[in-house]
């Protein structure tokens, strides 16, 4: 996990928990205490997946506020599946907003049922600890077993002591992805000797309590060299609250690709672009990640590929992405701000230009110049040669007049926002 940003720990019920009891409380861990005040029903989320309807409740956090539990107004609908997600909104004391990993179930689902088990997986614990660099080793283990809980879906945690048998287990140093039957461990220290423990959890949260120990001495000499990786290749959205990257596998000196992971770097489109501090990283081996947790406006990406030494290539490829742009959360809130002020595009008998943009239906039927905007052509949408300044001088049959009138301007952010809704179609949704 990456330091200097909260991240969550663990999620209950865990990921695809599939005999959840009706009166289950949703809890969730983060690695430092969180801003209770950056804990809302916007940035905790939990939504029953079969309806669409969010589920209601209250908020509690423990003294230390690490943890954060959601309690239900009412019992959970038995056979309906229910999703909980966290976002970036989340931050610590420090500003710092939730660090989103592969690793960590977000967004998490589970499914409610009577039933409960309460047998724990069958497991024998690490097979092998393999020195990969001097800052990193490689576990591997044999698949658990379990009686309800399909080897896909049991997650592995990750202890670890440069004594041997002094393992904390109630602060695993990794969580796997569910069904993984290897993990690098990095971060280490150099010429150091380290003994590690690996126990399974199956889906309803029932630990294994082996104490199989495993060990290996990491390197002693460094790798200065960081990977080649021309940077990331594609973004595009997957949900309202989620966008895909996608790049070409990075290669390295040292290094295969399964050991080569990758640190993401997001920003609002008017944010300020920061290196040192990647919002999300992925696993080895990977070629795209599912960046999840993000509000509904335009980002940037620029993906960096770091070795098993802890080398980071430096590319400064950056391209933008947008979840799934929403009419009712994102654009209509800026034409109430911007645009229906007295005088101005307000529902009336003589609205400026004909133009109402009190609704969507105000905006699709247009004003008296004809149609505000083209479905998926923004340059060609009246209202975006109108508030965007990177357009030339509209020429006919576009009126030159700018808006918003008195020499006001619309948020670069915003007049993105409103391109990419176009871009995607321009929907009431």
């Amino acid at each position: 996990m990456q330091e200097n940003r909260p991240f969550a720990v663990e999620i209950l019920p865990p990921m695809s928990a599939a005999a959840v009891a009706p009166t289950e409380k949703i809890r969730v861990t983060f690695s430092e205490p969180i801003l209770p005040a950056t804990v809302d029903f916007s940035s905790f989320q939990v939504t029953n997946l079969s309806t669409l309807i969010p589920a209601t409740g209250s908020l509690s956090f423990n003294p230390f506020s690490t943890e954060v539990t959601f309690t239900p107004d009412t019992l959970l609908i038995i056979g309906d599946t229910y999703q909980i997600m966290l976002t970036i909104a989340i931050e610590d004391s420090d500003g710092s907003g939730l660090f989103i990993s592969s690793a960590t179930p977000v967004p998490s689902q589970f499914t409610v049922d009577t039933a409960v088990d309460t047998v724990e997986p069958i497991f024998s614990g690490a097979a092998s600890a393999t020195a990969v660099s001097e800052q990193s080793i490689e576990l591997m283990w044999i698949p658990a077993a379990d009686l309800v809980s399909p080897q896909s879906e049991i997650v592995y945690f990750i202890y670890s002591s440069t004594t041997s048998g002094m393992q904390d287990f109630q602060s695993p140093d990794a969580v796997t992805s569910p069904g993984g039957t290897a993990f690098l461990v990095t971060g280490l220290l150099p010429s150091t000797n380290y003994f590690f423990v690996v126990r399974s959890r199956d889906l309803h949260g029932n630990f294994d309590s082996n104490a199989t120990e495993v060990s290996a001495s990491t390197g002693s000499s460094a790798d200065g060299i960081p990977p080649s990786f021309g940077g990331i290749g594609s973004a595009a959205a997957t949900g309202p609250t989620s966008i895909l990257l996608v790049w070409t596998a990075a290669t390295d000196n040292a290094d295969i690709a399964p050991h080569i992971r990758y640190r993401i770097y997001a920003r609002t489109a008017g944010g300020s672009r920061t290196l040192s501090n990647p919002s999300a990283e992925t696993e080895g081996g990977v070629s795209s990640f599912d960046f999840g947790g993000l509000a509904p406006e335009a980002y940037l990406f620029i993906v960096r590929a770091v070795d098993s030494s802890g080398n980071e290539d430096g590319n400064l490829v950056e391209i933008p992405g947008v979840p799934v742009m929403s009419y009712g959360r994102s654009i209509q809130p800026i034409f109430d701000m911007q645009c229906t002020q007295p005088g101005c595009h307000e529902l009336s008998v003589a609205p400026a230009g004909g133009l109402m943009l009190n609704t969507y239906g105000g905006i699709a039927a247009g004003g008296g110049s004809g149609p505000a905007f083209v479905a998926g052509n923004p340059p060609d949408s009246r209202i975006v040669r109108r508030i965007d300044d990177q357009i030339q001088a509209p020429d006919p049959p576009f009126l030159p007049t700018r808006m918003p009138s008195g020499g006001f301007r619309l948020d670069s952010r915003d007049i993105l926002n409103i391109r990419e809704w176009i871009l995607q179609g321009g929907l009431d949704n």
